[in-house]
């Protein structure tokens, strides 16, 4: 199975949620959407790309012990667009979100679910990601 991650919500390197979204898939590709409009409630900043990829690659770190494969795509521009050219480019079958409480979250969901070639998962989380100072 392939499953897209989009780097949303900046917790994606949660391992909750990794063994969630990685369980199942044999491929696995991350995708860093760069919001031009500086959304600041989901997603990646211009300002903020060097977090973005700092995230991926400790996504990518936990995938590898997994031994799974995994690529890494940066796009910017429309979110919501991104992440649906990238599945229908890559041909995702599942895209895995981490769940966010805001109006942005619930209309880009609201958007990927009008599509039929993916599925769509979205996995709550309780903890934070990996800290640095165990």
């Amino acid at each position: 199975m392939k499953v897209l991650i989009p780097l949303l919500s900046k917790k994606e390197n949660s391992e909750e949620f990794l063994e969630q979204a990685t369980d199942k898939a044999n491929e696995i590709v991350l995708l860093l959407p760069v919001d031009t409009l500086a959304r600041a409630t989901s997603g990646f900043t211009m300002a903020e790309v060097g977090l973005g990829e700092n995230l991926m690659q400790e996504i990518q770190a936990f995938v590898g012990k997994k031994r799974k494969k995994c690529e890494t795509v940066v796009q910017w521009g429309d979110t919501a667009k991104n992440i649906d050219h990238v599945a229908r480019l890559k041909g995702i079958d599942l895209i895995v979100l981490v769940k966010q409480e805001n109006e942005f979250f619930r209309q880009l969901v609201e958007s990927l679910r009008k599509s039929k070639e993916y599925a769509l998962k979205i996995i709550e989380i309780r903890e934070k990601g990996p800290t640095k100072n165990n």
